[in-house]
């Protein structure tokens, strides 16, 4: 009876992110397509509100807390 309502009372907030759009990024369809699963508005199991910028943008968007996470695909 402990676990009866888990799923309906522990909903996880969805993470602001923003990835670094480099070529690095582009180049690999893995990555690319994990983050656009995880990011997808119409996925009840979204995780993840991503933005794609530069890397510049994507400094500054964590310096000023609108971001929790940066990413960058590097080789």
């Amino acid at each position: 009876m402990a676990f009866s309502n888990i799923e309906n009372s522990e909903k996880l907030d969805i993470i602001d992110i923003a990835i670094v759009n480099n070529e690095e990024f582009r180049s690999n369809n893995i990555f690319k397509e994990t983050f656009k699963t995880l990011s997808d508005e119409e996925n009840e199991e979204r995780l993840f509100n991503t933005r794609y910028v530069l890397e510049e943008e994507a400094k500054t968007l964590l310096e000023n807390d609108e971001i929790i996470r940066l990413y960058e695909a590097r080789r």
